[in-house]
């Protein structure tokens, strides 16, 4: 995936971008700003997996009858998620752009302490938690948009 979005953003000549993901898109967007930090201005992560073995392993639910997934895709950023490449976690820490990374709070499934690692780990980073769960852009829209937009003016 993270390909793909370096494919688009070179078939679209962009230069010098502010990147936002989600969750798994927030996953892509780090390996798109490790692989190719000079694409980019900014980076925002929102309620991101940071890339640490997962212990125990996170499962996947049983393949609902009417998905709106592709599950093989499911299945396989599963598996990078319970062990992902130990060089994705070495290169965040020399990401040279500013990272904002958006935090759901109590409510969402993700372990905060995970966040504030993942905030951490970038030399120019801040954390911001939003009490909204791990849909904070859907759940809270206005102060995702504030947040992001104040980060972005910065």
């Amino acid at each position: 995936m993270r390909d793909d979005v370096l494919g688009f953003m070179d078939a679209l000549d962009l230069r010098r971008a502010a990147l936002v993901g989600h969750s798994m898109g927030g996953m892509v967007a780090y390996l798109v700003a490790a692989e190719r930090p000079d694409l980019l201005e900014h980076l925002v992560l929102e309620e991101t997996p940071a890339p640490l073995p997962s212990n125990p392993p996170r499962t996947v639910p049983d393949r609902p009858e009417h998905s709106p997934f592709d599950w093989a895709v499911v299945e396989a950023v599963s598996a990078q998620r319970n062990r992902p490449d130990p060089t994705w976690w070495e290169r965040l820490a020399q990401l040279p752009v500013p990272v904002l990374v958006v935090a759901g709070g109590q409510a969402s499934h993700l372990p905060q302490e995970e966040q504030r690692a993942l905030a951490e780990r970038f030399p120019a980073a801040r954390l911001v938690t939003i009490d909204a769960g791990h849909l904070v852009h859907e759940t809270r829209p206005g102060t995702f948009t504030a947040v992001v937009t104040r980060f972005l003016d910065g």
